[in-house]
């Protein structure tokens, strides 16, 4: 005993522009779609269907974002408080979790701990371990600890807060909870992060032996740096001090004697 969204079974586009019903439009019975004139709470049908209450067979139809009618939604909210109540009750949300990240993402900081060449044209890095929140949107947040260069300090309802540059606790406040109040994230930043990462570039110094003044440089392009074969490669007799860079800027360095 509710208003449905309109059925709808053809293409719209034609008869939108930006989201305004233009008329000319036929449902999937092929009865005509006439500008409608609704009661107060439908106001937004006024002037005719507009293209988010159109019930469409194929999701990629949409170009505005679809929504219930008002009906659907008051109904909705009945069966979530009312005779369905405790089946919700557990994925209801608490005033505290809104304060609380719903996603954390461990990263490598700038610290780096070990480099091994994997002799395939990658190297497997691992840094000191730093750690990114990312909070719902939806609030005014502010992160007061933040330097509001590298992680903002405020963030609007229509973004997604994210904090990651951060090696010690911080404070969240939610201006529309209670701004006088805040919670303070604890972050645990202990171990490491560890990833591979490309070769994209070398250099190669020879010499007969360590110190000496005489030797020989050969700058090294990803082709040569990333070959699977390229210790086989190396001079003979020689001290080979090999430099790799990865695409992140990582350096492997390493000392061989080739015999």
């Amino acid at each position: 005993m509710i208003l449905d969204t309109h059925a709808w079974g053809n293409t719209i586009d034609n008869n939108f522009i930006n989201c305004n019903y233009i008329g000319g439009a036929i449902d999937c019975d092929n009865t005509a779609i006439l500008p409608v004139v609704l009661p107060t709470e439908n106001n937004y049908f006024i002037d005719g269907p507009p293209m988010y209450n159109f019930l469409a067979i194929e999701p990629h139809q949409y170009t505005c974002e679809p929504k219930f009618t008002p009906g659907q939604g008051r109904k909705k909210r009945e069966n979530i408080t009312g005779i369905l109540a405790a089946s919700y009750a557990a994925q209801m949300t608490s005033v505290e979790s809104l304060y609380e990240p719903f996603e954390v993402i461990g990263f490598g900081g700038n610290r780096i701990i070990s480099v091994h060449d994997n002799g395939d044209g990658s190297g497997y890095v691992c840094r000191d371990l730093k750690i990114k929140h990312r909070f719902q949107k939806g609030f005014d947040y502010v992160f007061p600890d933040n330097d509001g260069v590298t992680d903002l300090i405020n963030w609007n309802p229509d973004q997604v807060p994210e904090n990651s540059n951060h090696y010690f606790n911080y404070t969240v406040i939610i201006n529309q909870i209670d701004p006088a109040n805040a919670l303070t994230i604890l972050l645990d930043t202990r171990g490491q992060h560890c990833e591979f990462e490309e070769f994209v570039s070398g250099q190669e110094i020879i010499t007969d032996f360590i110190g000496s003044y005489v030797f020989t440089v050969e700058e090294w392009d990803s082709l040569k740096v990333q070959d699977p074969n390229l210790y086989d490669y190396l001079q003979k007799n020689k001290y080979h001090i090999i430099k790799k860079i990865t695409d992140k800027g990582t350096v492997y360095q390493v000392t061989i004697y080739k015999q």
